[in-house]
Formats: C-alpha cells, sequence, structure tokens
C-alpha cells in the first residue's frame, strides 16, 4: 500500500503502510516508518483494522466507494467520553469535504447496535 494508498499524480510514493493479516475478512493494517493510525483513503478495501501492540483492536475504519474514509469505531481512552479515562469504545464521523478540525467529528459512545455488530474486532460480545 503506498503514500495514503494511492499512486500520486503519476509518481511513485513509497509505501507507508503493510498488510500484516486479516480479522474477521478485514485488513489488518501497520504503519511503516513511523506512520501510527490507518489511511485516510482506502483503495482495496472498505474496511482497515489497526491493533495495540498486546494484538487487541485499537480502531476499525469504514471507507465509502469513492474511497474516502467515512467513520471509525475504536477502543481507547477518550477523556471527552469518559473522565476517568478508561477506555470507551466510541466512534468518530468524518466528512470527506471538510478540512483539518472540521473534517473529524467529536468522539461519540458506540451505539448497542455497533457493539452487537462489531464488538467482535474488539475482543468482546456486546449481544
Amino acid at each position: 500500500m503506498g503514500g495514503r494508498g494511492t499512486y500520486a499524480a503519476g509518481n511513485n510514493v513509497p509505501y507507508t503502510y503493510e498488510t500484516v493479516g486479516k480479522v474477521h475478512g478485514v485488513k489488518v493494517l501497520r504503519g511503516i516508518g513511523g506512520k501510527h493510525g490507518l489511511p485516510e483513503e482506502a483503495h482495496s478495501s472498505n474496511a482497515y483494522l489497526q491493533l495495540n501492540r498486546d494484538g487487541t483492536a485499537r480502531t476499525l475504519r469504514f471507507y465509502d466507494d469513492q474511497h474516502n474514509l467515512r467513520w471509525e469505531l475504536a477502543m481507547h481512552r477518550e477523556r471527552s467520553i469518559d473522565p476517568r479515562n478508561e477506555p470507551v469504545l466510541h466512534y468518530h464521523l468524518y466528512d470527506p469535504k471538510g478540512m483539518g478540525k472540521d473534517w473529524r467529528g467529536p468522539a461519540v459512545k458506540a451505539t448497542k447496535a455497533m457493539k452487537k455488530r462489531w464488538g467482535k474486532f474488539f475482543g468482546r460480545s456486546w449481544a
């Protein structure tokens, strides 16, 4: 996977992510060369998963048909949701037309339906 997952302006760009496996059919990516997080665009999948160093899921990102990041589900500390600063399953919506801070929406606690459908990626069952 190159650059931000693309062949940029006819120039070869260095790879910044590598696929290291799959979980429930979703590619697990790891950054290369100090890259953290997951790509802002996806050209080979409609979802990618990032793991913590201990192998637990950290972030599951979902992309639309135009390859833009639309939303992510994550399990980590989010003080705006949990003042005790404990890991919490939450999501962020992304606006592909937004820029800077306007691009990523605020953290929102995962709904019961999200927990039921996607909780398996985070090693839990919220049925």
